[in-house]
């Protein structure tokens, strides 16, 4: 099993290409709205995770740095940032995986020569409670643009017979349940009552 993702103008795509079949599986990762408007950042897969360093927007290039969790499909925004600005850069990592080097780029005025060393650990540890507040405040988004977009590809035509029908069945579940608890109390009481 061979897997990639392709990112491309806010959106990730996880393709995943089944040699002994010959068949291809396409899942849709959400990515987080701080970064669907960047481009050019570099990135590096790193313990089941792939970290974006850098990037840019219109005429900004950024110091930040994301991390997107792949098996979980969440992302964070790292509290640490890069040293200086930078977008087009390239990232490796050592054959220990202990360093990642940050290489080239530019800053919109002039090609960079820099050279970053970073370790591995500092990308991959505990998350700081700004990081954890800002992964719940994402998710958070997430599931509101997903609700959002659920309420516009609604029908607009409701058939209200069908949804008179649905409550109908809806309220009498509930009774049900209900004249079950009741049921099962009585008869606990009954049994209580016979054990005297």
């Amino acid at each position: 099993m061979c897997e990639m993702l392709l990112l491309c103008q806010g959106i990730v795509m996880d393709i995943q290409y089944n040699e002994q079949n010959n068949s291809f599986a396409f899942k849709k990762i959400n990515m987080c709205k701080d970064m669907s408007k960047l481009s050019d950042y570099g990135g590096i897969y790193v313990n089941d995770s792939i970290l974006f360093f850098g990037g840019g927007k219109s005429d900004m290039v950024l110091n930040t740095v994301f991390k997107l969790f792949i098996k979980e499909n969440r992302w964070m925004k790292f509290e640490h940032t890069l040293p200086l600005p930078l977008e087009r850069c390239s990232v490796v990592v050592n054959t220990e995986n202990t360093a990642i080097h940050i290489i080239g780029g530019h800053n919109k005025q002039r090609k960079l020569t820099a050279h970053l060393k970073t370790d591995v650990d500092t990308w991959t540890k505990e998350e700081t409670e700004a990081e954890k507040l800002w992964m719940v405040e994402e998710n958070e988004r997430r599931n509101i643009e997903e609700t959002c977009t659920q309420v516009e590809n609604m029908d607009k035509n409701i058939d209200i017979k069908k949804l008179t029908v649905a409550i109908f069945f809806f309220i009498l579940s509930i009774l049900f349940f209900f004249f079950k608890v009741i049921s099962n109390k009585q008869t606990n009481k009954k049994r209580k009552m016979n054990k005297r």
